[in-house]
């Protein structure tokens, strides 16, 4: 059984940040100095082993949450030419994650188009125009 110590929880209440991470990092120094011989093995998958072994939920996890370049549909949606250049540079977005965003904007143009070709007219034009952007796109990335 493991008891806590008194004392407070932190929870953002310090009032001296620096003096914090002096205190912890002093803390931590003594932890590591502790002999730990004849301890409990460590869980396997737990904290402390080589992280090769979380790779898998690492990438299973990252894959749950989406990609950041959906956020340039815009560039293929609604831009165009300098405009699309101009929306570019003030992302500072690089070439492999243009090239993901406009591969998201034609993902989902290209699935709109069947999807909506027999009851929204204006997401059809919408996909459309996305789609004839992205071909006509020929820059880096």
């Amino acid at each position: 059984m493991y008891e806590w110590l008194p004392g407070e929880n932190a929870n953002g209440t310090f009032g001296d940040l620096e003096r914090a991470a002096v205190d912890l990092a002093g803390f931590v120094r003594a932890l590591r100095r502790v002999d730990s011989t004849g301890a409990h093995p460590r869980h396997p998958h737990g904290r402390g082993g080589p992280l090769a072994q979380h790779d898998e939920h690492v990438r299973r996890s990252v894959a749950e949450l989406g990609d950041p370049a959906c956020d340039q549909q815009p560039a293929w949606n609604l831009f165009a030419g300098p405009s699309r250049a101009r929306f570019r540079d003030e992302l500072a977005v690089d070439d492999a994650s243009w090239l993901r965003g406009r591969g998201w904007a034609l993902f989902q143009a290209v699935v709109a188009l069947p999807y909506y070709r027999d009851t929204n007219p204006g997401m059809v034009r919408q996909a459309s125009h996305a789609v004839a952007q992205v071909l006509a796109d020929r820059s880096p990335g």
